[in-house]
């Protein structure tokens, strides 16, 4: 006797990441480096749990990633006039 079981296999969802671009203007992580691989892997592993395919062009590729780090940092500027203080908080 046999029995024939469908599988269903889907085709790879195939996906190409646009090299990852550090923007951040401000702060201590302007062209960090380090931040921008750690971000790469982060997302690869994710899109790996998802069955993606990492394709090696955006031609071989079904869907494509493009990622940008923008970081908003706040400054405090402070103001003293006689035992009165004055704070403002901006995002830069």
């Amino acid at each position: 006797m046999l029995c024939f079981v469908p599988i269903h296999e889907q085709d790879p969802k195939r996906i190409y990441i646009h090299p990852i671009e550090n923007k951040i203007q401000i702060g201590p992580m302007v062209k960090n480096r380090n931040l921008t691989f750690g971000v790469k892997n982060i997302i690869l592993e994710s899109l790996q749990e998802m069955d993606y395919t990492l394709a090696d062009s955006i031609q071989n590729s079904d869907y494509s990633l493009k990622v940008e780090l923008i970081y908003f940092d706040t400054t405090r500027n402070t103001i003293r006039f006689g035992s009165n203080g004055y704070e403002t908080v901006e995002s830069v």
